[in-house]
């Protein structure tokens, strides 16, 4: 732990540029990606590898000047103060997206419920749900465990709702994070939530 105090959250998207989520991921750049800027990326550079090395980092994308209402940063708070966004930034209770897509990724586990961003340490094995109101036609759904895809969903219509378990969680500490991509090449990315197994 240490700049992840400070910076709890991470840019996985920027809209004028491209996804940092890891090399081939969705909107990463490729020389096939018309305006999107290819040059200086390095392997070490992806938000992948940044998880990999303890780093508890949340998720968020944005905009600058030449790339409005194509990202955004979404912040699960009931508080819209100020302070409540602060305080919600630095739990990490936040997601990426690339338009107006509702996202919920929940963890159950012997201890409760966890949001995005949360860490836990549990006795059982934690228990995922998703939940996504889109903007378009879903293409699917992925579950990610320690930069490793563990689940896929396809989608049909424009909302999902699913909640799986991961039978093959070992001890020890891990990361989940969940993404849904549409058919209209849209995305979003929840902040991984943290677990710490020890049945």
């Amino acid at each position: 732990d240490g700049n992840d105090v400070c910076e709890p959250v991470v840019e996985i998207f920027q809209g004028c540029r491209s996804s940092s989520e890891h090399l081939s991921a969705p909107l990463t750049p490729s020389e096939g990606m018309p305006g999107v800027e290819v040059k200086g990326y390095r392997p070490d550079g992806w938000v992948w590898s940044a998880w990999a090395k303890g780093y508890k980092l949340g998720v968020i994308a944005s905009s600058d000047h030449w790339s409005t209402h194509v990202s955004y940063a979404f912040i699960l708070t009931d508080d819209f103060s100020r302070e409540g966004l602060l305080r919600a930034m630095r739990q990490r209770h936040t997601y990426a997206a690339t338009s107006n897509i509702i996202m919920d990724f929940r963890i159950k586990d012997s201890t409760g419920e966890h949001l995005m961003g949360d860490e836990t340490c549990t006795t059982t094995k934690p228990e995922l749900r998703v939940r996504v109101l889109g903007t378009a036609p879903i293409k699917e759904a992925v579950i990610i465990r320690d930069n490793k895809y563990i689940y896929n969903h396809k989608g049909s219509g424009v909302s999902l709702d699913f909640t799986i378990s991961d039978p093959n969680i070992t001890l020890g500490s891990h990361y989940y994070y969940a993404r849904m991509e549409q058919e209209d090449g849209n995305v979003t990315r929840s902040s991984p939530i943290w677990v710490e197994y020890k049945p």
